[in-house]
């Protein structure tokens, strides 16, 4: 499942009102003691030229009164022009399906950590006046399972933004976390969007469930929920789409699991879901049989209230799109580092028989544990049948092949959107979708052979793409 699609930037100034006067009144304490101090060092260069003997000291005093006007003119003017652009700065705040990045402005409140998955959070309450303009006083707060929390002002954000702020709490954040009020203050919003003639996410919200869910027939499962004779608790919801949904979950040893969970029940055509269904039975059989130390294991399949669920293993670590977040682009020798294991992946998969493509090798499907080795999660393969029947694209647009996207994955598909992951931790952003890597053309220094190998790998020409070999033989000569 996408965890990092829908991404939204909203706009966000989390500095208050009590913090803005300070801030200028600091300034303008601070402009005044710099300009007493060069007038002070002005009178004493001033009776220094009256000092000096004819036309010079004339020269010396104006040079010197020129001197201080252009430095105080210099001063008040630049110093005021950073306050001020500092002032209204517009801080984004990030939201994904899995979490969402904080103002660096918050980064003392959160410990550091800007990147929140949802998962952790503990409690968002709103303070609310309900009255039909924000005070300083009505705020979001987000507290999450570390201590930490984020205090946000929603004075400081457009009601486009704040509706799309909680839309996304209430679609993707632990249920049990969600305040009452937030249904109160969505409606709100909603009404005053209506009326300024702008556009409502909650309205978009609820179509998009009509439509993924025919008509809300069918919901992604609460947290608490049992399944299998309480074998398994829903403890979270890490995302869903179309007819699926994706949980974190404990089974009855205590041990975290992720479920996947399948509606077919929802599809019209009994034509389709017969052909899925025995679609997915292969693919589970198969799937089972992978024993790599690098790969997610499936641990279990059932059928529940016309469900269908697959079990799959727990990676701990973080996902390379969160390291990448939290500490900025890679180097390299890192990179060539992790690449090596993903060939090394990709060619375990491929070479079972049937090869096992991934169709979905993305940084946000790669898990990094302490260790510095990489595994690999979330198989698509049932989803990429369904989307064929439903007319969907199942993958991130940003590293999908063009045959991909035409629904005809291959082997060498999963090398394209390895070279775009590459391309991720060399700089940091997403590669531009269907275009040609050019690294070195982007003013980004790395090796000329690891250039050509992201140019080859990415040409919308299958039969020009690298081998896995090649591609293991060209990342140990880099």
């Amino acid at each position: 499942m996408n965890n990092q699609a829908n991404i939204s930037k909203l706009n966000y100034h989390p500095a208050s009102v009590e913090k803005v006067v300070a801030l200028r009144t600091i300034t303008l304490v601070g402009l005044i003691v710099c300009t007493i101090a060069m007038l002070i060092l002005t009178v004493m260069i001033f009776f220094y030229g009256l000092g000096l003997s004819g036309g010079a000291g004339a020269k010396f005093i104006a040079l010197d009164l020129l001197v201080f006007s252009l430095a105080t003119f210099s001063l008040w003017s630049k110093v005021g022009k950073i306050r001020d652009s500092y002032l209204a700065q517009i801080q984004p705040l990030i939201i994904t399906s899995g979490g969402a990045i904080f103002p660096f402005a918050t980064i003392l409140q959160l410990k550091g950590r800007r990147w929140r998955r949802w998962e952790e959070l503990k409690n968002a309450f709103i303070y609310w006046n309900d009255g039909p303009d924000f005070e300083d006083s009505d705020v979001l707060v987000l507290t999450f399972k570390d201590g930490s929390s984020a205090r946000i002002v929603l004075k400081t954000m457009l009601h486009q933004d704040i509706e799309k702020l909680l839309v996304a709490l209430e679609m993707w954040a632990p249920p049990s976390a969600i305040s009452e009020n937030f249904v109160d203050l969505r409606g709100y919003l909603s009404q005053a969007l209506h009326k300024q003639g702008l556009k409502s996410y909650t309205a978009l919200w609820n179509d998009e469930l009509s439509r993924r869910f025919s008509l809300a027939t069918f919901r992604p499962l609460p947290a608490g929920t049992k399944l299998q004779n309480r074998r398994f608790e829903i403890t979270s919801q890490l995302g869903f789409g179309g007819f699926s949904a994706v949980y974190n979950a404990l089974n009855s040893r205590g041990e975290q699991v992720v479920i996947k969970e399948l509606a077919i029940k929802q599809l019209d055509s009994e034509a389709v879901k017969t052909s899925l269904i025995e679609h997915m039975s292969r693919e589970t059989a198969l799937l089972a049989k992978i024993q790599h130390p690098q790969v997610c294991r499936l641990l279990d399949t059932f059928v529940e209230n016309d469900r269908h669920y697959i079990v799959l293993e727990k990676i701990p670590g973080s996902t390379l799109r969160q390291v990448i977040i939290d500490n900025g682009p890679m180097k390299e020798a890192e990179v060539k580092a992790l690449a090596l294991q993903m060939a090394e992946i990709l060619s375990y998969l491929h070479t079972q028989q049937p090869p096992m493509v991934h169709r979905d090798f993305t940084p946000d499907n790669l898990i990094i544990r302490s260790n510095k080795f990489l595994a690999l999660v979330d198989f698509n393969a049932a989803m990429e049948f369904l989307a064929g029947a439903t007319g969907t694209i199942i993958g991130r647009h940003h590293y999908m092949p063009p045959e991909q996207i035409q629904g005809k994955a291959v082997v060498a598909s999963d090398y394209y959107s390895m070279a775009g992951t590459i391309y991720f931790l060399l700089t940091g952003q997403d590669p531009r979708p269907l275009t040609q890597l050019d690294v070195r053309a982007e003013g980004i220094p790395i090796s000329g052979n690891l250039n050509h190998l992201l140019f080859a790998l990415t040409s919308s020409d299958i039969s020009e793409r690298p081998s896995v070999q090649q591609i293991i033989s060209s990342l140990q000569s880099v």
